[in-house]
């Protein structure tokens, strides 16, 4: 199933290489605007920057980091498997779908399926990248399992703190 972001994206493309980012209306994905993240590209050296991070993703993240680089945010860097997924993106010059684990906060999520799509400068240049990030849930039953097994963790916790 094509995300709601790569079907907007490509009907801004038409017959161009790659949509401008001057033509991304928030408004026009405004159902999914809670899960969309938007990465400025840096150019020499190459580097993402958090520029806007819906609500459902700050979630994930366990924190705001707009106005943050990649390269700053451990495992996050240069040689790490998300900057390389990105890269890929920026050199194939077309929207790309990836999953990735997820070892966040929220237990109820077991991984992250990303659609990633290329937006350019006036000059054709590639400058953001605005990803549609889609968690994947866990059953009900696995997630009943890891509930009872974090409950049962921080009751060992309080008592070996108590001891």
């Amino acid at each position: 199933m094509m995300s709601p972001l790569t079907e907007y994206w490509m009907a801004r493309r038409n017959m161009a290489d790659l949509p401008v980012y001057a033509d991304f209306d928030p408004l026009e994905c405004r159902e999914i605007m809670p899960d969309l993240l938007v990465l400025r590209v840096c150019a020499a050296p190459l580097d993402f920057e958090y520029s806007l991070i819906g609500s459902n993703v700050r979630e994930i993240h366990s924190e705001n980091r707009r106005g943050q680089r990649m390269s700053a945010i451990d495992g996050q860097g240069e040689g790490s498997r998300l900057w390389g997924l990105l890269a890929n993106a920026l050199a194939q010059r077309d929207a790309v779908t990836f999953y990735s684990p997820y070892s966040g906060p929220l237990i109820q999520i077991d991984a992250i399926k990303s659609h990633v799509t290329p937006w350019t400068d006036k000059d054709g240049n590639i400058s953001r990248l605005v990803i549609h990030v889609c968690r994947n849930s866990l059953d009900a039953s696995r997630q009943a399992w890891f509930e009872q097994a974090r409950d049962r963790l921080l009751e060992n916790i309080v008592e070996r703190r108590a001891a």
